[in-house]
């Protein structure tokens, strides 16, 4: 990990949540970090997949699974499998799970749509104005303004800031 990573990942949570509510409208009440790596060795076979093209032209990956009995995560396991397959073929997936159980079944066949994956919000700093963050009377937002988009003929000016708003804002010396 690079140097400029380490003193963001370090300071991540008094920098950007600020900036995150001041940019996105989300009011956070609360935050607990979560230091856990999402680091996994995962070998997935699905039970069939098949590159096809439909009557209308459009090719995809058409994925099925056998489920004999209920599985109350299949639902997680499928968008495992279409985030996967997704990232690999680069082409939209079908997926059908045939149940072969004797009771009708009861399992979930879709995420709520809090749950699903549509994409992302891309926020850029380049994209945010100096003074927005300039104003604010957090001192680690203040610092971060460095890295926003702001003509060159200002650099001194924006640096006099930062160091003048610093020196206001901040609660004492080793604060500073």
């Amino acid at each position: 990990m690079g140097e400029f990573d380490r003193i963001i990942k370090e300071n991540i949570a008094s920098i950007f949540l600020p900036l995150v509510q001041k940019f996105t409208g989300i009011r956070i009440i609360k935050s607990t970090e979560i230091k856990d790596k999402i680091q996994r060795t995962l070998e997935r076979e699905p039970d069939f997949l098949s590159r096809i093209t439909d009557q209308w032209g459009k090719e995809m990956i058409l994925h099925l699974e056998f489920q004999s009995q209920d599985d109350p995560k299949m639902v997680y396991r499928m968008a495992e499998y279409q985030a996967l397959l997704q990232r690999k073929y680069e082409i939209p997936v079908r997926q059908l799970v045939i149940h072969l159980g004797t009771k009708m079944s009861e399992m979930r066949t879709e995420l709520t749509a809090d749950e699903q994956i549509t994409g992302f919000q891309l926020l850029s700093v380049r994209d945010w104005s100096v003074d927005q963050v300039l104003d604010s009377e957090i001192p680690e937002e203040i610092v971060i303004s460095i890295l926003f988009d702001y003509p060159e003929s200002n650099t001194d000016q924006v640096i006099t800031d930062i160091l003048t708003n610093l020196q206001r804002y901040s609660g004492s010396e080793q604060d500073l």
